[in-house]
């Protein structure tokens, strides 16, 4: 109810759902979104909690009016398998496909057949069914060429190691997935040529706290989120996010002395948390916490 509220609000703003997450974790269902501004007014639809009749019946009502699947979310809501998505209009007129409900051997058949095919994955999605393991994408043409990697079934060792080699060789983080298969953790993840070298980072396994501590860091920093996911684990609920450069705060020549000068101003005073902003010619050029302002509760300081 609290979402659809918010959903309510945002959409009347003027702002479109870019990524859904949906998740139900010791009977608490629970739904997050990133929202941002729709400038160029381009069509849209966010569903979720329908059942597989009804997401393919929406899919293909969708398809037939001209709009793609951007991203794709499946869940279970007690005993029943449930199914969300959101839709763009594809007014560049791509060629678009996904799938769902796959098993692995049948994942993998469909992934040569899209590569083949010149496209490239935008959301994958590992996720229990009553049956086992599932797995779902979404792939849209690829005119520009752009560099990509798609991995699924990783252990968190795997995945650091796949994180550093892909960063290392140009690649960003696009989406990263998170599910239990058995007793243990498994990630996915795309990876994506960074062609336009803007800053980006990526983070997972984070308890509530954490995330709020790394949103308001990466906010500080000029950075925006674009991936958002949040799962289940041994240790209770975590969360994954990306984070893409969204203004030049993060490229600000004087950043990194501000930030010496003001730690050791925290070390000097031995005072909890300090919060600093600077802004030239009425633009804010830099803001950011240090310390923590609620220490007890583990809570960052932070610009705002």
């Amino acid at each position: 109810a609290r979402f659809a509220t918010t959903f309510d609000a945002r959409k009347r703003a003027g702002d479109m759902v870019i990524d859904l997450d949906v998740d139900e974790i010791g009977g608490q269902y629970r739904v997050g979104a990133i929202f941002r501004p729709n400038p160029d007014g381009r069509g849209w639809e966010s569903r979720r909690d329908l059942t597989a009749d009804q997401f393919g019946s929406l899919w293909q009502t969708n398809a037939d009016s001209g709009y793609r699947l951007a991203g794709f979310e499946s869940y279970r809501v007690g005993s029943q398998q449930r199914y969300a998505g959101h839709w763009v209009e594809n007014r560049e007129d791509l060629a678009w496909a996904s799938i769902r409900d796959r098993t692995s051997d049948q994942f993998s058949a469909k992934f040569d057949e899209y590569e083949r095919a010149g496209m490239m994955p935008i959301d994958v999605d590992g996720y229990a069914t009553a049956n086992g393991l599932r797995y779902a994408s979404v792939w849209v043409a690829n005119p520009d060429g752009l560099g990509w990697r798609l991995r699924r079934d990783m252990t968190a060792e795997q995945y650091e190691q796949y994180f550093a080699q892909y960063r290392d060789e140009g690649f960003r983080v696009h989406t990263i997935e998170s599910y239990r298969d058995g007793a243990s953790q498994r990630y996915a993840a795309i990876w994506i040529e960074n062609a336009d070298h803007r800053g980006w980072y990526g983070y997972r396994d984070m308890d509530a706290t954490g995330f709020g501590n790394r949103w308001n860091r990466m906010r500080d920093m000029g950075f925006r989120l674009d991936d958002y996911e949040k799962y289940d684990t041994a240790s209770g609920p975590r969360y994954g996010g990306v984070w893409r450069q969204n203004d030049d705060r993060f490229e600000w020549a004087l950043r990194t002395q501000v930030d010496g000068m003001a730690e050791e101003h925290l070390d000097d005073f031995d005072v909890p948390g300090i919060s600093v902003a600077i802004t030239y010619q009425g633009e804010i050029v830099y803001q950011r916490g240090f310390g923590h302002q609620d220490v007890d509760a583990g809570v960052w300081m932070h610009g705002n």
